[in-house]
């Protein structure tokens, strides 16, 4: 992903998170937030419906939305589950 969106790899970077699916990469500005997001429940709950999501963006920057954060699912409608 981040091939595709150079402005991304500038703005964060990996983190590697323990039983996180390996077919995912996670970006983050910092060590808390990326902690504060992904937790226990959403590791579990990715791992229990690996393959159907294809990214999930989330950011506080005004520049998506007004609101105080804004959150984006892709799904792979693609998925045979």
């Amino acid at each position: 992903m981040t091939e595709k969106h150079v402005d991304i790899r500038m703005m964060t970077r990996h983190f590697a998170i323990k039983n996180f699916p390996q077919n995912y990469e996670v970006l983050g500005e910092a060590v808390d937030t990326v902690d504060s997001l992904v937790d226990n429940y959403v590791i579990k709950r990715l791992n229990e419906i690996s393959g159907l999501v294809s990214s999930i963006h989330y950011t506080d920057l005004k520049v998506f939305s007004q609101n105080s954060g804004h959150l984006r699912v892709v799904l792979n409608l693609a998925h045979k589950k």
